[in-house]
C-alpha cells in the first residue's frame, strides 16, 4: 500500500475509523487486546511492558485505586492470569491494521519512500537511505525523497518499540463528507440570506410607515411655529430619524414620487 497520500492527515481524521477492539477489564481503565495480546492504560495512554508491569503501573500511577481496593490482590492475580505479550517478544505489527483510540496518534515521522521503512528519527532515515538503499544525497540541501508526517502509534514510546501504522481512514470517504458538508453549509446560508431578505422586506415597509408618520409631525410642528417652509436643520434631523435612506436602497425613484 502506497502511504505518501496519507501525510496530511489529522488527529480529527480518525473519527471515521473504527477502533480495534478492546476488552474492559477490572479497573476500567484498563483495556485488553487479544490479537496482539497487550493490556493499554486508558487514563495513562501507554500500553504496560508485561505482566510484572501491572502491579508497578498501579502502584506508581494509580495508587489511590490500589490502596483503596479492598481485594486489589485478586485484581491483579487475574490480569496477571492474562495471556499479555512482553515488549521483548512483540513480533512486528501490520501496518492499516489496529487502531487503538486510547493510544496517542504521533504525526511527526520520517519515511523512506522505497519502502514501509518509518521512524520518528530524521537521522535515522537518513541514515536507512545510505547504508540500506545505497542512495546517498546528491547535493547538501535537505532531502527531497523523504515522506513525512505519516501517522503511527508507538507502544513503548520509552523504548521506542511497537511503532506501527495504524488503520487509516478512508481518503473517498472523507472527501465526500467534506463536499456534503460544503453542500450542506451552502444550502444553510442560502436559507439564511432568504430569511434575511424577507426580514429586510418587512423592515423597509415599516420604514416607510415610520417616514409617513415623522413627515407629518414635521409638518405640523412646522405649522405651529407659523413657517411656510421647513428649515434645513429639521428637514435634517428628519430624515435621519426616519432613515429613509435605508428605504430607498435599491427602489426605483420614478415610482416612489408619489409616495413621497
Amino acid at each position: 500500500m502506497a502511504f505518501n497520500n496519507y501525510n496530511t492527515l489529522s488527529k480529527e481524521d480518525f473519527k471515521l475509523v473504527e477502533p480495534t477492539k478492546v476488552e474492559d477489564l477490572n479497573p476500567s481503565f484498563f483495556k485488553y487486546n487479544k490479537d496482539l495480546n497487550i493490556i493499554i492504560c486508558s487514563t495513562c495512554f501507554l500500553t504496560l511492558l508485561n505482566t510484572k508491569d501491572i502491579k508497578k503501573h498501579l502502584v506508581k500511577n494509580h495508587s489511590d485505586f490500589y490502596n483503596n481496593t479492598k481485594d486489589i490482590k485478586d485484581i491483579i492475580k487475574k490480569l496477571e492470569a492474562l495471556n499479555i505479550t512482553s515488549y521483548l517478544d512483540l513480533k512486528t505489527i501490520p501496518n492499516n491494521t489496529y487502531y487503538f483510540k486510547d493510544l496517542p496518534l504521533i504525526f511527526n515521522t520520517f519515511m523512506c519512500f522505497k519502502c514501509n521503512y518509518i521512524t520518528t528519527s530524521n537521522k535515522k532515515l537518513r541514515t536507512h537511505l545510505v547504508t540500506i538503499k545505497g542512495l546517498k544525497n546528491k547535493d547538501t540541501t535537505k532531502r527531497k525523497d523523504i515522506i513525512t508526517n505519516i501517522p503511527i502509534i508507538i507502544l513503548y514510546p520509552s523504548l521506542n518499540k511497537g511503532l506501527f501504522i495504524p488503520k487509516l481512514p478512508n481518503l473517498e470517504l472523507n472527501t465526500s463528507l467534506v463536499i456534503r458538508e460544503a453542500s450542506t453549509s451552502s444550502s444553510s446560508n442560502s436559507s439564511t440570506t432568504s430569511l434575511k431578505e424577507n426580514d429586510n422586506t418587512i423592515n423597509t415597509s415599516n420604514l416607510f410607515l415610520d417616514y409617513i408618520s415623522k413627515k407629518e409631525d414635521l409638518i405640523l410642528k412646522a405649522k405651529e411655529i407659523d413657517e411656510s417652509t421647513i428649515s434645513n436643520k429639521a428637514l435634517s434631523s428628519f430624515l435621519k430619524n426616519s432613515r429613509f435612506n435605508i428605504y430607498l436602497e435599491n427602489k426605483n425613484i420614478k415610482n416612489l414620487k408619489g409616495e413621497i
